[in-house]
């Protein structure tokens, strides 16, 4: 059983296979020798690691792992602390604006299994601008690579709106492509959050398919087709599969409009002959010869119409009157 750590002890953990903790190979390590160069005066001894209540650490500015309903990872990062101890330190800053709190740049869910456990965390607290923990935050999630695509486009628009650049959004994001950057935002602004929360993280689904879903909402039915398919499904719908969901989401949004029904009224002549058929749809109205002397009726109908203009024309004075 590991120690329950105090503001005052840092207990040493025993050597254990990395395997059994959710560790990032190249971030905590690769980031901590970068922090230790650091010329800022809190360089080097930023560096240490101390022992803060996990109680004290509030997420980042930007949610990173949004639309997750069940953790399974979580579970298994608690048993291992609870077993093993901490093995890798959270990194965190001095929160902006409450003194005493902390907010996180990676290690959410050792913060989250540590309060499960009332461990306090083994964290670096580093002063970071927001540019930094977003960049320190995004070289984790490359390295994670267990978030969705739609979590890391809701982390990117997270960040658009707290005002960072398109440069150093693209840096946090690891790719350094400001096209991709500009195509993960129109996703979700074309999207309505709502019927993205009904999906869920769906860790299947690629751009590809969230792009198509995209451009179905482009026609102004799609969410009311969207959300009369989610309410016929209310009953089981926590219970289906977030790949599933987002499938019968993209099924009802990009569907081609039924028909309203088709009105068919048959014209008859005196010996119950067809000879003509009106034809009420979506696209309007109109009226069908059949055989022969249907096309001499529709023929004669033609001829006609100023007529029946003028009639119906006394139909409604006659009715308004």
């Amino acid at each position: 059983m590991a120690a329950i750590l105090s503001d005052s002890n840092v207990p040493v953990v025993k050597p254990v296979s990395r395997a059994t903790e959710e560790v990032s190979p190249i971030s905590p390590i690769g980031l901590m020798k970068s922090l230790a160069s650091s010329t800022s005066p809190s360089g080097a001894g930023s560096m240490a690691v101390k022992a803060i209540p996990a109680s004290a650490c509030e997420p980042s500015f930007a949610n990173d792992r949004q639309l997750e309903d069940f953790d399974e990872e979580l579970n298994n990062l608690v048993q291992s602390i609870k077993s093993q101890g901490q093995l890798v330190p959270i990194l965190v800053r001095p929160h902006p604006t409450e003194d005493g709190q902390y907010q996180i740049a990676y290690g959410h869910r050792r913060v989250k299994a540590c309060k499960e456990l009332g461990f306090a965390v083994r964290a670096i607290v580093k002063n970071l601008n927001d540019e930094e923990l977003a960049i320190a935050q995004g070289k984790e999630n490359q390295e994670r690579k267990n978030t969705s695509f739609i979590q890391r486009a809701l982390w990117v628009a997270s960040l658009d709106k707290k005002g960072l650049t398109r440069k150093v959004i693209a840096d946090a994001a690891g790719g350094g492509d400001l096209t991709t950057i500009s195509k993960l935002k129109k996703i979700i602004h074309a999207i309505p959050y709502e019927f993205i929360a009904k999906i869920g993280h769906a860790p299947k689904i690629g751009r590809t398919k969230w792009e198509r879903l995209a451009k179905g909402f482009e026609n102004p039915r799609a969410e009311k087709r969207v959300r009369l398919k989610i309410n016929t499904l209310s009953g089981t719908w926590p219970q289906i599969d977030s790949d599933k969901r987002f499938d019968i989401v993209l099924e009802a949004a990009v569907r081609e409009e039924k028909s309203i029904s088709t009105l068919k009224i048959q014209v008859k002549d005196s010996g119950e002959n067809n000879v003509a058929e009106i034809v009420n749809s979506a696209s309007g109205t109109k009226i069908v010869s059949k055989g022969k002397e249907g096309k001499v009726f529709v023929d004669w109908i033609s001829r006609q119409m100023d007529l029946l203009m003028h009639q119906y024309e006394e139909s409604k004075k006659g009715s308004s009157s």
